[in-house]
């Protein structure tokens, strides 16, 4: 049988690396660099044998997935660099890849070229979370993790080309759409891909909450000159939640300043709502430069979107799921990616507890009492619905839910059924503020966000509301 023939040991010590190198960069052209980024860059070669060049993984996680999306891109790349076909075999490399010996009699083994750190941006070294006081950038939200559909496809390609052209494509970027639909997902992608593509890049991540609160610490601590010169040195400026800044008056004058010193100095700015910006209780002056910038909506995935979603989970989770179990769920929970993750997780954390086989059987027996549906085809939610679900859920009266009374166990249920009302309808404001006896639009929109305040930090009610939302859905 013949056989490609091996290096040579008398090569350059860095020829092989080189070569090596030179497919990286092939894979780099073709993949993109947020991908390469993501998922090719730390692949070391291990050894050639016969023909078949062995590739090490950090994880099997990844060693899975590049094995699945990327083999045949990454075998084109490297006969492209070797002038020969090889077959690619990925294994999980525990450590750095071996160094040549003498013992290596018959094969030639890659030794990876040191790579000298990239300069510290900062002569301390400090992450940008501390620089700017703000949370890290969730290392699972990359675009290479983020499910495409025809629901968010234009919101995905705009956070893409901000963050291969920060400051220069879409400037501002307004992602808007319900709650557990992938805006936060694609801001904290934007901020990994500037990274990757410039590691000096400073991106500054924050809530709207986050910012009025540092904003009102500024004042009483009298250091308001600290709190300006933090955020306007982000190169990249992502403000999620935007909708918490409205109605105070002070903080979104502040924010208008900060807004117009990055933009002005050609930094990228990021932002997300659970509204399109024409329907904030915001100061004209911003709304219009919100407006300015491309403002892409992101609605809840449809059916086939839903499916990839789950499989995304699942291959992350590392479990392989039937196709008819996938439907099932799919089929079930229609408006919220998070609540049909997190359905995921349950699923396979009873079956990984109870040692039981994955079935349609066993997910209707786990799910079903928590995202039942109503049987009827194609009606939709309406604010009746959700005050009658909530009601019984929260043993108050519909009429109280509708009344004026500031008791607290009907406040929180007015409260919650105006937050359903507004994620599962197309109602605006002054629609659901009708429906609920007549009440003013601001009152909605500060249920709303008191809800959402009080569903990242209360598990119970966080479960409840996502009981009672799986309960509401009807299928498509």
């Amino acid at each position: 049988m013949s056989t490609l023939p091996l290096l040579e040991f008398d090569l350059p010590p860095s020829s092989d690396q080189e070569v090596w190198a030179a497919a990286l960069e092939l894979a780099r052209e073709r993949a993109g660099q947020p991908t390469f980024e993501s998922w090719l860059r730390d692949l070391q070669p291990l050894s050639w044998l016969d023909g078949a060049l062995t590739v090490g993984a950090p994880s099997e996680f990844k060693r899975a997935w590049v094995e699945k999306k990327y083999s045949s891109l990454l075998a084109q790349c490297v006969e492209a660099a070797y002038g020969s076909p090889l077959s690619l075999t990925f294994v999980v490399s525990e450590g750095p890849a071996p160094k040549k010996t003498p013992a290596a009699a018959g094969r030639s083994v890659f030794v990876p070229r040191s790579v000298p750190a990239a300069a510290p941006r900062m002569a301390a070294g400090v992450p940008d979370e501390v620089l700017f006081d703000t949370v890290p950038l969730n290392d699972r939200y990359t675009f290479d993790t983020f499910v495409v559909g025809a629901c968010n496809r234009l919101a995905q390609a705009g956070a893409m080309a901000s963050a291969q052209r920060p400051g220069s494509a879409f400037n501002p970027l307004f992602l808007y759409g319900g709650a557990g639909l992938g805006k936060t997902h694609l801001m904290h992608a934007v901020g990994h891909a500037a990274k990757a593509g410039n590691p000096g890049c400073r991106v500054a991540y924050i809530s709207g909450e986050t910012f009025t609160t540092q904003y009102v610490t500024a004042i009483r601590e009298r250091n308001m000159d600290d709190f300006r010169r933090r955020f306007r040195a982000a190169d990249i400026w992502l403000v999620d939640d935007i909708q918490f800044i409205a109605d105070k008056e002070r903080t979104e004058e502040e924010f208008f300043h900060t807004f117009n010193a990055l933009r002005d100095t050609g930094k990228q700015i990021v932002l997300s709502s659970d509204r399109a910006p024409k329907d904030l209780r915001l100061d004209d002056r911003l709304r219009s430069r919100f407006e300015a910038g491309l403002i892409a909506d992101i609605r809840p995935p449809e059916l086939e979107t839903r499916i990839a979603i789950l499989q995304q989970k699942a291959l992350e989770e590392g479990s392989a799921i039937p196709d008819d179990v996938l439907l099932y769920m799919a089929d079930l929970i229609q408006s919220n990616i998070r609540v049909l993750e997190g359905a995921l997780i349950k699923l396979l954390a009873y079956a990984s507890i109870t040692s039981s086989p994955i079935t349609q059987q066993l997910a209707g027996d786990v799910l079903g009492s928590y995202f039942s549906r109503h049987k009827e085809e194609g009606k939709p939610v309406t604010a009746e619905d959700v005050k009658r679900l909530v009601a019984d859920a929260f043993g108050v009266k519909v009429e109280e839910i509708n009344g004026t009374s500031r008791t607290r166990p009907i406040v929180l249920a007015r409260q919650v059924s105006m937050h359903l009302v507004r994620e599962l309808t197309g109602a605006s404001l002054p629609e659901i503020g009708r429906a609920f006896g007549g009440k003013d639009h601001s009152t909605v929109v500060h249920s709303c966000q008191k809800i959402r305040a009080l569903l990242k930090n209360d598990l119970e009610l966080a479960q409840r509301c996502a009981e009672l939302m799986g309960q509401l859905k009807r299928p498509a």
